[in-house]
């Protein structure tokens, strides 16, 4: 028989103990920074877009210090304006024609039901010829299932452009939201673009004087590269979604615009998870 001393149950009960309070301690943790994480986002949303926004102008306001001879704060006030105009434009010339044509598909579902059906009582028909013609018993349930199918597809068809108007009816009622946020958004983009210099200097006072070079070398090289990947995949993304428009047009797909612009945005899914 084994016999246990009293010292190894009071070390097997004090690494006991420790395991359970580190384990609590990780979940207290855990837990207050996702409430942190909940509460903060929220708020720092349209700043977080703004450093986006302020590191992707960044190569227009430097482009038009050195070509021009303009101040900062007049060349981040053009960048500001160039970046609203292309955003106005994409969402004037791509958002509402998505609409329209997700507004016109669901009212044409009806005839798109009975394109579907009359495609499908064709198939059965002919199925049932050949059927007839070569003396071939096709089994009963493989007819049926043809048909539960193209019930299943319309039934999806017509359930999905449902959760589109339905979502789309919600983002315009997010309009107002929507808009404070751009609002905020770009007012804060041309103060981090202005005083980017005395940003960079008022982070880098808070942290130790021996880790301010490799920081500064860390944080251009990060920054660097993530405008480069943001710069490629949009770049990527756009010639994936005009492809497939110009084919689409030239094909004659009637929702062109918005079967490239939903194809575009499936290509972005990879990147973002």
């Amino acid at each position: 028989m084994i016999d246990v001393s009293n010292t190894l149950l009071i070390k097997l009960a004090k690494l006991l103990l420790l395991v359970a309070l580190v384990a609590g301690l990780g979940y207290f943790i855990s837990m207050g920074f996702n409430i942190f994480i909940r509460t903060l986002i929220p708020w720092l949303t349209p700043f977080i877009f703004a450093l986006i926004i302020a590191l992707l102008i960044d190569p227009i306001v430097a482009y038009g210090q050195k070509k021009f001879g303009i101040s900062r704060t007049i060349a981040t006030f053009i960048g500001v304006v160039i970046f609203m105009i292309g955003i106005s434009l994409f969402i004037f010339l791509v958002i509402f024609n998505v609409v329209v044509d997700i507004i016109d598909f669901s009212a044409n579902l009806p005839e798109y039901y009975k394109i579907i059906r009359q495609v499908a009582e064709d198939a059965i028909a002919q199925a049932q010829y050949l059927q007839y013609l070569y003396l071939v018993d096709l089994p009963p349930v493989m007819l049926d299932n043809i048909t539960a199918n193209i019930d299943n597809i319309s039934t999806s068809l017509r359930d999905f452009s449902r959760r589109i108007i339905d979502y789309t009816v919600y983002m315009l009622s997010t309009l107002p939201g929507l808009l404070t946020l751009a609002i905020v958004a770009l007012v804060a983009t041309f103060f981090f673009s202005r005083d980017k210099e005395e940003v960079a200097k008022a982070m880098l006072e808070i942290m130790p004087v021996g880790f301010r070079p490799r920081l500064m070398l860390v944080s251009s090289r990060l920054v660097s590269a993530l405008i480069g990947f943001i710069r490629a995949q949009f770049i990527l993304i756009s010639i994936t979604a005009l492809q497939t428009i110009i084919g689409l047009y030239i094909i004659g797909v009637e929702y062109a615009l918005t079967v490239g612009i939903l194809v575009g945005i499936v290509d972005i899914l990879p990147i973002i998870g």
